[in-house]
């Protein structure tokens, strides 16, 4: 596994990429957590029960995580000039 950290604003956020196929792991926050593979587990599992307001909308900020990380694992590894 290759890892990155960055800052972003205030957070600090740890890209991980697998070290052979150069495929997106992981993105890591202090206070969230995602697991690219893991998806709908990993996110739950970071979020505190009291924000649940309903499946769709947890759904839809799913969707809106997976997107951001997944661009901002790019962009970080295209800064690096990193092949992934």
């Amino acid at each position: 596994m290759q890892n990155v950290l960055v800052q972003e604003g205030t957070d600090w956020i740890l890209y991980v990429s697998c070290a052979e196929c150069h495929e997106f792991i992981a993105r890591y926050n202090v206070n969230r957590c995602y697991h690219h593979r893991a998806g709908m587990d990993s996110y739950l599992k970071s979020m505190p029960l009291a924000n649940i307001s309903s499946g769709y909308a947890i759904l839809e900020e799913l969707a809106a995580l997976r997107r951001d990380a997944l661009s901002g694992f790019q962009m970080v590894f295209k800064a690096i000039g990193s092949n992934r």
